[in-house]
């Protein structure tokens, strides 16, 4: 938000492109690259906590379905934070979540049903903030 705000202080627009691509890119690569680490290593982590498989398990479900998608929530937070309010935010994450959670968890009662609603929340989320996004850029660009 800083740069970007710093950015149409200056009339450099062009700055703008390049800051979100930039923090887009290290969002992705970082956020994957650790995602993917912590589970490969997930019994391992885990391990701190509990000696118990059943735990072990339950715990690395949750890593598969929360840890390696939250590349989704990294995307989400850069483009929020390209100048969107957080309204979009609320009523992506909580709205979708509790629509997924009245809708779809009665068809499959499941704990995985539960952890699917996090990943489409985030993905849901971003594809709206992502659309709402480019004409404000557009706009700031034609405005200043």
């Amino acid at each position: 938000v800083t740069f970007t705000s710093q950015n149409i202080g200056a009339k450099r627009y062009e700055a703008i492109k390049k800051i979100f691509n930039s923090t887009m890119l290290l969002t992705v690569v970082s956020s994957l690259t650790l995602s993917i680490f912590v589970w490969l290593f997930g019994e391992f982590f885990l391990s701190f906590y509990t000696n118990d498989a059943i735990v072990i398990e339950v715990g690395m479900k949750r890593l598969t379905y929360i840890v390696l998608p939250l590349v989704c929530n990294g995307i989400l937070d850069v483009i929020l934070s390209s100048s969107l309010p957080t309204f979009f935010m609320i009523i992506g994450i909580c709205g979708v979540r509790l629509l997924w959670l009245w809708v779809a968890f009665p068809l499959n009662p499941t704990l995985e049903m539960i952890y699917y609603c996090f990943p489409i929340s985030w993905i849901i989320t971003s594809l709206i903030l992502y659309i709402i996004w480019i004409p404000c850029h557009k706009k700031v660009i034609q405005c200043n």
